[in-house]
């Protein structure tokens, strides 16, 4: 007869529970990263792998002449950066014959940028879900589980924005109605004042994919851009394993397209220069040949504009500033005079301009623009339009009584008479003030 023995069973249980316990999933971290490698940075130069060797290689990298890496990209078409100095962030592996560096990200470092605008958002990035903020952001991670973000440039190091992630339970008796539609995730806004009389945004994203809810508070110190950024922030969230992968890859693409569009908006600036001085090498010769027919005559037409005779060209105006600051040239002769027997003749019939260029000066008429009759612009190096100009030669309606000058150091502004009812204006850097006193010296 078998004996029931309570002692036995309630031990038996105990154990049972432990080794059950052993085997129970845990609770999952939001906060978890994607497994990966760990990522590299290497720089150099790109050129195409040509050895008939079997390999997934596609291209070198090479430093002083020094092999970096065997490099390709699944991600990156390698071949619109041959030849350039680049930098690349990447994984290396072990391959069959070699390791291979896979790279995922790439910069060109041999052309000239703005900082500014070369900033690129950070990843806020987890294995369950990914959002953008700024580059001038940054955030900590506190123990609970509460991003904490802050401006990397501010000295009081406020944190202005929190994120979190909870469980939620949609039979939550204490579950508002959701009032917002955020990334197809249905949340809850609400606005408060916090002791300090800031206001306080609360948005708690209800998952589409998890027993999860995702809050956001944002304290509002009236600064713009903080705003603008939370909402971006906001439109750019992303959750789900495979959601934050595709987001990721389509990033590396749109930064990788980014840098090609730079390589190929320097070369069709080259291929522009090249011609131009192709040109004008041609014309050099003939003016040389022939100096009475001017420099670039062939090069820039000055054939007379068309000239909208309805719009009345405004007489010049001094400014404040010229008041205060100018200057009556006494004795105009202490300059270098740069013209000599090379230099080109400049004629215009339909101007009346007669004058001389420095012979390595590049010229165009732009013809009239708002407040001037013509303007003429000049450069010690050969232009494609108005933004390489140096300095500018302006006929404007109005006469003057005598020369005037105003010098702040930097810019220098002469203002000659031409005749009764107008008059010549230079203006431009300080540092051509020779090339300006020259061409005016010659002027017939």
């Amino acid at each position: 007869m078998m004996v029931f023995n309570k002692k036995v069973f309630a031990v038996a249980s105990v154990a049972l529970l432990l080794l059950s316990a052993c085997v129970w999933p845990e609770k999952e971290d939001p906060f978890e990263k994607l497994p990966t490698e760990k990522m590299e940075t290497l720089r150099g130069t790109l050129f195409p792998f040509s050895v008939s060797i079997a390999t997934k290689a596609t291209h070198r990298l090479e430093k002083d002449e020094k092999l970096q890496a065997y490099v390709a990209s699944d991600i990156i078409r390698l071949e619109d950066f041959e030849g350039r100095d680049v930098e690349v962030d990447g994984f290396l592996r072990e391959s069959k014959m070699r390791e291979i560096f896979w790279v995922e990200a790439i910069r060109v470092m041999d052309l000239a940028t703005d900082k500014a605008e070369e900033m690129v958002d950070n990843l806020f990035e987890t294995k369950q879900l990914l959002f953008i903020y700024p580059a001038s952001w940054e955030f900590s991670l506190a123990p609970n589980g509460t991003a904490y973000f802050l401006d990397k440039n501010d000295p009081k190091r406020q944190v202005f924005l929190t994120f979190s992630v909870e469980d939620y339970s949609s039979e939550d008796p204490t579950t508002k109605e959701p009032n917002i539609l955020i990334r197809s995730m249905s949340g809850i806004k609400t606005v408060t004042t916090n002791n300090l009389g800031r206001q306080q945004e609360k948005i708690v994203l209800f998952s589409n994919k998890y027993n999860q809810k995702y809050q956001f508070v944002f304290t509002d110190n009236k600064h713009a851009d903080y705003k603008r950024d939370f909402t971006k922030l906001l439109n750019s969230f992303v959750e789900g394993t495979e959601a934050v992968k595709a987001f990721k890859l389509d990033r590396q693409k749109a930064l990788a397209e980014k840098e090609r569009k730079k390589v190929e908006a320097e070369k069709q600036k080259k291929a522009e220069l090249l011609a131009l001085k192709e040109k004008a090498k041609a014309t050099i010769e003939v003016a040389e040949a022939e100096p009475e027919k001017g420099f670039l005559s062939g090069l820039f037409s000055d054939e007379p504009p068309v000239i909208d005779t309805t719009t009345p060209i405004e007489n010049d105006k001094e400014s404040p500033t010229e008041k205060t600051k100018e200057l009556i040239e006494i004795e105009s002769s202490d300059f270098k005079d740069l013209i000599d027997s090379r230099a080109f003749t400049y004629t215009s019939n339909y101007y009346n301009l007669d004058f001389k260029i420095p012979y390595t000066f590049w010229y165009q008429n732009f013809g009239p623009e708002p407040g001037a009759i013509t303007a003429i612009g000049f450069a010690d190096h050969a232009f494609l339009g108005k933004g390489d100009i140096n300095f500018w030669l302006r006929l404007k309606a109005g006469a003057i009584e005598r020369e005037t000058v105003t010098n702040d150091g930097q810019t220098l502004v002469i203002k000659t008479p031409k005749n009764t009812s107008s008059h010549l204006e230079f203006t431009g850097p300080v540092i051509f003030r020779d090339a300006m006193r020259s061409i005016l010296k010659s002027m017939k």
